[in-house]
């Protein structure tokens, strides 16, 4: 009799250990899912920042040429005005 009392002893002995075990792996499983989610939104936001990054310097290099021809044409005015000055000049 104190043989089949210390086997179901045992037996839930490993029953608690068990549900234990379940309980972890549940957590882990569900933290793993959290992981997981995080990991795609930080992908889906590095993604928008790039194109933002990209978007960014395309409008740089608009201002860029935008700056070159604007002095490019301040120095066809003043050559303009420098020839007008001459020509008042010669007058």
């Amino acid at each position: 009799m104190a043989s089949i009392t210390l086997i179901g002893d045992s037996i839930r002995n490993v029953e608690s250990i068990t549900s234990v075990v379940a309980t972890a792996i549940d957590e882990q499983s569900a933290m793993t899912s959290e992981i997981s989610r995080t990991v795609e939104e930080t992908a889906i936001a590095a993604r928008e920042v790039a194109t933002q990054i990209v978007s960014v310097s395309n409008e740089a290099a608009e201002t860029g040429r935008g700056a070159s021809e604007t002095r490019d044409g301040s120095k066809e005015i003043a050559g303009i005005v420098a020839d007008l000055v001459s020509m008042q000049a010669a007058a």
